[in-house]
């Protein structure tokens, strides 16, 4: 009797012990897949901060995030181009995007710019009792940096989910539910610093008013395309653009009056130029063009062409139709006028001087003695 009481007892420490190993190894099986979430994630951030375009970072996103929620389903979106539309740029597990309908709750999780879960409730209340199956269980984490929402992170649970207890349910789900969070954030956050950079890289290069370049990537191109073509014996015309009587407009009108006709002679040129070619706000009234591949009789020709359709630029301020546009142009060619960007931009202001001493409101070039003279005039 004492013998079988002996063996019973034996045999329910042995259970016991068996109950607890399985749990410790739940637990560890439970941490080491964290910690390689974790680690994932600060993966995911490291290449994201390596990311020097928003492109980028949408291949880093799309590549990576599935792994880090490889036992979920789910799909990243983010606003594109126009702002208003999202678009998935990632989707994974038995998920599938259907255009443009966002799943449910994401649409609440954008408008209140607070993270959803499958219950409509907000985070971090705790999204479900524990009864409800892990298919019914899923995460909307909107991407929020500095008031602006970038997109959304949308998983789903696809019943992963401990079947021993509510208790161990509810702690994966919250794991689950902080996971999506913070993955949101740490996109959120990287998405609007590299946008930060276009923006300021943007604004750098281009004139605000006219919204053409500059004289800095003008530089760069010119360069680029001077190799380009003394390596394929091919012609690069430069054309100096000055708009006559600019002054005048700004005395007369105000600078208001100056600065709406800049900004009607940036558009016009942004219309009026060849893919490839290259247009930029040289500086004041002043402005460059690169034509790539065109011999002079081509430049001639284009330069009459933006001379002839200025003047038809209806350009009014205030109500006020403000007197027609007239330019005056200096033309240069490679290797005609100059070898080297700064001999043939020097070339192409000579002429432009020459055409406006010549009486404006028309095209000149000039020949090696009269760049010479310009030179020690400067």
């Amino acid at each position: 009797m004492k013998s079988e009481k002996k063996e019973e007892k034996d045999w329910s420490a042995v259970e016991v012990m068996q109950e607890v190993n399985e749990k410790l190894s739940s637990y560890v099986d439970a941490l080491e897949q964290r910690n390689r979430e974790l680690e994932r994630l600060r993966g995911l951030a490291t290449l994201l901060q390596s990311c020097l375009t928003v492109e980028e970072a949408h291949a880093v996103i799309a590549r990576t995030v599935r792994k880090l929620f490889f036992a979920e389903s789910g799909a990243v979106y983010l606003f594109g181009s126009p702002p208003q539309a999202l678009v998935p740029v990632a989707a994974w597990g038995d998920y599938v995007p259907a255009g443009n309908f966002l799943p449910w709750p994401a649409g609440w999780a954008l408008v209140q710019e607070r993270s959803y879960s499958g219950d409509g409730r907000y985070f971090p209340v705790l999204c479900s009792d524990g009864k409800q199956s892990g298919q019914d269980i899923c995460f909307c984490a909107p991407m929020v940096s500095q008031r602006e929402t970038l997109g959304l992170l949308y998983v789903r649970l696809n019943g992963n989910l401990p079947k021993q207890n509510g208790a161990d349910r509810r702690r994966v789900i919250q794991y689950k539910r902080q996971l999506t969070v913070t993955t949101a954030e740490t996109i959120a956050l990287f998405l609007a610093s590299i946008k930060l950079r276009e923006n300021l890289y943007h604004q750098s290069i281009h004139d605000p008013l006219t919204g053409l370049l500059n004289r800095r990537p003008m530089y760069e191109f010119l360069e680029k395309e001077l190799l380009r073509t003394t390596r394929k014996k091919q012609p690069l015309g430069v054309i100096m653009i000055d708009i006559d009587h600019f002054k005048t407009v700004n005395d007369t009108y105000g600078h208001g009056a100056g600065d709406a006709v800049l900004r009607e002679f940036g558009l016009f040129t942004q219309k009026h130029i060849r893919g490839g070619d290259f247009a930029c706000r040289y500086g004041g009234e002043e402005f460059l063009l690169v034509l790539t591949e065109a011999s002079l009789e081509n430049v001639k020709q284009r330069a009459e062409q933006f001379r002839k359709e200025a003047r038809l630029l209806g350009v009014r301020y205030r109500g006020r139709l403000l007197d027609p546009i007239t330019l005056s142009l200096g033309v240069a060619v490679h290797p005609e006028h100059g070898q080297t960007a700064q001999e043939l931009l020097l070339a192409a202001d000579a002429a432009l001087y020459q055409a406006k001493a010549d009486g404006r409101d028309r095209i000149a070039t000039v020949r090696q003695h009269t760049i010479a003279e310009h030179a020690r005039q400067l």
